[in-house]
């Protein structure tokens, strides 16, 4: 899903939010990079089929068309977020950063990191010949400190279980007629039990992940297999009724199948 918020004048997004208690936020993606920081509270965050528990400095690195979701546990929460396009991703961690969803926690970064937060920040609002550049040095200043010290970050364990391998099943059989009793099924629990660890662990429904997965994979065929009709890529995603697909894509994206089809082109 696209950033309709993001700034047209600037190389990048940058957001700096500060929040008494939490705002409505579904589960979805992005078709830019995105790098979340946690500054204060804490924050369960749902990304590609785990959850972890996020601690004040910790940062998250999302690769484009990554499903995540927010879950806050504390009263309050500070955070900083950024979303880029890959071009400016430094070419000597583009492997690092691309090939799978990172959780950052060093201690012995969480100052510096901090100030170059901050830095990103008080760029973002300038407004002169220099603050575009500026802002590319931050990010790429950003990027290459964290990979750098990869290999000494803590070991952070996801929360979920039964969770994980649910989501898996999902991810292999999307394209199939599948259910909440299917799903338990493979995972040997109970529906009952799976619904409710699901949501906990998530912070969506199953059948809502399921359809937003679904939608995903529809907007990447639409994208990449221009040569696909709108029923076909319906069906291949799971939809058995493509005008009901078309009525969920748009009002998921804004467009229609077809819409999205053209665009692509372009």
């Amino acid at each position: 899903m696209t950033l309709s918020s993001a700034r047209t004048d600037k190389i990048f997004y940058f957001e700096s939010v500060e929040k008494t208690s939490e705002a409505k936020v579904n589960v979805h993606y992005h078709d830019w990079f995105e790098i979340y920081y946690l500054v204060s509270g804490v924050c369960h965050f749902f990304v590609d089929n785990r959850s972890y528990k996020l601690l004040p400095g910790d940062i998250v690195f999302i690769p484009q068309g990554v499903i995540h979701k927010t879950n806050y546990s504390s009263p309050t929460h500070s955070r900083m977020v950024i979303n880029c396009p890959s071009e400016l991703i430094p070419p000597s961690v583009t492997d690092y950063v691309m090939s799978q969803t990172h959780i950052f926690r060093n201690r012995k970064m969480t100052a510096e990191i901090d100030r170059i937060f901050k830095v990103i920040k008080q760029e973002y609002s300038a407004d002169d010949a220099f603050s575009a550049d500026a802002l590319r040095s931050c990010l790429s200043y950003l990027f290459i400190s964290t990979a750098r010290l990869a290999e000494e970050c803590d070991d952070i364990g996801s929360e979920a279980t039964c969770v994980e391998n649910a989501i898996t099943f999902i991810q292999n059989n999307y394209m199939n007629k599948i259910s909440l009793s299917d799903t338990a099924k493979y995972c040997s629990v109970s529906n009952e039990h799976l619904s409710r660890t699901f949501k906990k662990q998530t912070g969506v429904g199953y059948n809502e992940y399921l359809l937003v997965f679904r939608l995903t994979k529809a907007e990447q065929m639409l994208i990449n297999q221009p040569g696909l009709s709108v029923s076909d890529i319906a069906y291949r995603c799971g939809f058995n009724d493509s005008n009901y697909f078309s009525i969920l894509f748009k009002k998921n994206y804004g467009v229609s199948p077809s819409e999205k089809k053209k665009k692509s082109k372009k």
